[in-house]
């Protein structure tokens, strides 16, 4: 019953800010739902779902968001994904994991119109991946298992960001 309650508390928080995200997506806007959530001590899936949403078609919309909106957005979900028990749904655990690794590949990111991103842009995106990882069940892994191509891909993009000069310690040191 308590768990209940909290999470329509937590829903009474979060659909405000979940609505004006969708209809106004800006850093402003996603800030204050990365706020709101910093407050939450866990997320029920079905309000995780309803969370991840707005902040999904903001990456939808590739290169027009600016880079600062598409950070944002990356570190809120991250924060969603580190809230949740557990990550069931295969859809989205796809979806998240292939944009965060488009966001790390060069190559990718300069296909789909994106500009260079900050260190703080490629933590954000290495700790969806590290998040995801974390709380997918094992049937949600097995799944990128039989799918040897992404899951190398993501190693490779990885082991980009542990590579590369640029990044500094700590984001290394999370991917």
């Amino acid at each position: 019953m308590a768990a209940e309650a909290a999470g329509k508390r937590a829903f009474e928080l979060l659909r405000p800010l979940c609505v004006r995200v969708m209809k106004a997506p800006t850093v402003e806007a996603a800030r204050e739902l990365d706020n709101a959530l910093v407050s939450l001590p866990s997320m029920h899936p079905a309000l995780m779902e309803y969370v991840t949403l707005p902040l999904r078609l903001i990456l939808r919309q590739g290169p027009r968001c600016s880079a600062g909106l598409t950070e944002c957005t990356l570190q809120c979900l991250s924060r969603v994904i580190r809230l949740v028990d557990v990550l069931q749904n295969w859809e989205l655990f796809h979806e998240l994991l292939s944009y965060a690794c488009m966001m790390l590949d060069d190559k990718m990111r300069a296909e789909a119109g994106y500009s260079t991103l900050t260190d703080e842009h490629t933590l954000a995106a290495v700790e969806l991946i590290q998040g995801l990882c974390l709380k997918a069940i094992p049937i949600v892994r097995w799944k990128l298992y039989s799918l040897l191509t992404e899951l190398g891909h993501c190693i490779s993009v990885l082991l980009g960001v542990i590579q590369s000069p640029r990044p500094p310690r700590d984001v290394r040191r999370t991917a």
